[in-house]
C-alpha cells in the first residue's frame, strides 16, 4: 500500500473519531440539559389573549433562557425551593409560608408572605432582565405578565392596558375603567403618554430594569387606588393623585411614614398610608376624562406652591424651598436632598402622607 494512501486511511479514522467525540459531546449536553429541565420547574403560558402576539413571544423565549444557576437571580435557598416545587408542586409554597408566620422565633413580622413574595419576584426577575430592550421599548409598561406557580410548573400570564389613538396622540386606561365624575357626566379615567411617563418618574423610576417597578406601575394605572377633584384654578379640572406607600418593609414606606407621618402615629386597623403623588389637569374627549400631565406638589398654582408664597421663611430658606420644588425631580435615591421640601408641606397645613379610615371610600369615584 502506498504512502499516500496510508495517509488518507488515516486522515480518515481521526476525521470519523472527531466526529464521534463531538457527537458524544452534544449528546452529553442535551443529556444536561434534560437533567436540568426536570430539575426545575418549566415554563408555560396561561391566558395571554389581550397582549400582542409579538410581547407573549418575546417573554416566552425569554422565559425559557431563564437559568436557575444563575446567582445575580437566585439563591442557594431559591433553587432548593424550585426543585422542591418541581417536585412536590407548588402547594408547598402556602406549606411554608404559613409555617413561617406561625415560627415563633421569627423576628421579621408576615415573615412567610415575604418569603413567598421573594420566591417568585427573583424569577419574575430573572425573565425581565432577558426581555430585549426593544422589546421593552414597544410593549411595556402598557403590557405586562405575572408569573403563578401551578403544580409543578410556572405557568406565565399577560395582561395589558387599553390604548387609543386620538387626534391629540395616544391615551391609555385599565381594561376595568376608572370612572370619574367631571361636570355631572361620569368619565372613564385615561392618561397620555406624556401623563404615565410622569407618574412612571416619580413613583417607579426604575421600571424598565425592576420587575418590581414594573408592577408598582401596573398596579397604580389598574385601579389609581386613590385620587379626588382638586380646584386649582377656575376654568380647570384636575385630579389630586395619592400612592400607596406599601407594606412596611419597603422604601417607599420607610421614606414616606417614618420622617414624615410617624410609624408610631399609623392606625392599624385603617387604610395603608398614601402619600401626595402630584396633580393632573384634564382634558375632557367624549367619554373621557385624560389625565394630561403631573404636576408635583409644589409646581406653580398648586396649594404647596401657594403655601411657599405666603408662609414668613426667611428669604434664603424659602427661596431654597421653591428652587427645590421647580427643579428637582425627587429621584428616590436622592430622597434626603427633597424630603425638608415635603416636611415642609405636611407641616404647614397641605399634608403629604395620609391614612383613610378604611370604611372610607374616595369620593370622586361615586
Amino acid at each position: 500500500m502506498s504512502q499516500t494512501k496510508i495517509i488518507k486511511q488515516q486522515n480518515k479514522k481521526q476525521q470519523k473519531e472527531l466526529k464521534r467525540r463531538k457527537r458524544q459531546k452534544h449528546q452529553g449536553i442535551r443529556r444536561a440539559q434534560a437533567q436540568r429541565r426536570s430539575e426545575f420547574p418549566q415554563f408555560e403560558l396561561g391566558s395571554t389573549r389581550f397582549s400582542e402576539p409579538e410581547f407573549v413571544d418575546a417573554l416566552y423565549a425569554a422565559a425559557r433562557k431563564v437559568n436557575f444557576d444563575d446567582h445575580r437571580h437566585f439563591k442557594d435557598v431559591d433553587r432548593l425551593s424550585w426543585r422542591t416545587i418541581a417536585e412536590r408542586g407548588a402547594n408547598v409554597i402556602e406549606e411554608w409560608r404559613r409555617s413561617a408566620n406561625r415560627d415563633p422565633y421569627e423576628q421579621q413580622e408576615n415573615f412567610g408572605d415575604i418569603m413567598s413574595m421573594s420566591l417568585v419576584t427573583n424569577v419574575s426577575q430573572a425573565i425581565y432582565s432577558l426581555i430585549p430592550d426593544e422589546v421593552k421599548e414597544r410593549f411595556m409598561p402598557y403590557n405586562y405578565f405575572t408569573v403563578i406557580p401551578t403544580r409543578n410548573k410556572l405557568v406565565l400570564y399577560t395582561d395589558r392596558l387599553i390604548t387609543k389613538r386620538t387626534p391629540k396622540g395616544s391615551i391609555h386606561y385599565s381594561r376595568s375603567p376608572v370612572i370619574v365624575e367631571v361636570d355631572g357626566e361620569r368619565r372613564t379615567l385615561a392618561f397620555t403618554t406624556h401623563a404615565m411617563e410622569r407618574v412612571c418618574e416619580r413613583i417607579a423610576p426604575g421600571w424598565k430594569v425592576n420587575y418590581v417597578d414594573l408592577m408598582e406601575i401596573v398596579r397604580f394605572f389598574s385601579c389609581v387606588p386613590s385620587f379626588e377633584m382638586e380646584p386649582l384654578n377656575s376654568d380647570q379640572n384636575v385630579i389630586l393623585l395619592y400612592a400607596s406607600c406599601g407594606p412596611s418593609f419597603t422604601d417607599l414606606y420607610w421614606m414616606y411614614v417614618d420622617p414624615i407621618l410617624g410609624r408610631d402615629n399609623v392606625k392599624p386597623n385603617s387604610e395603608p398610608p398614601e402619600f401626595r403623588l402630584g396633580y393632573c389637569p384634564l382634558a375632557l374627549d367624549g367619554p373621557y376624562a385624560i389625565a394630561k400631565t403631573l404636576l408635583l406638589p409644589g409646581y406653580q398654582t398648586t396649594p404647596e406652591y401657594r403655601l411657599l408664597s405666603t408662609r414668613v421663611l426667611p428669604w434664603e430658606r424659602q427661596t431654597e424651598l421653591f428652587e427645590m420644588a421647580r427643579d428637582h425631580v425627587r429621584d428616590m435615591d436622592r430622597f434626603e436632598e427633597w424630603l425638608p421640601l415635603i416636611k415642609c408641606f405636611h407641616e404647614n397645613g397641605v399634608p403629604q402622607v395620609r391614612q383613610r379610615a378604611s370604611e372610607s371610600q374616595p369620593n370622586s369615584r361615586l
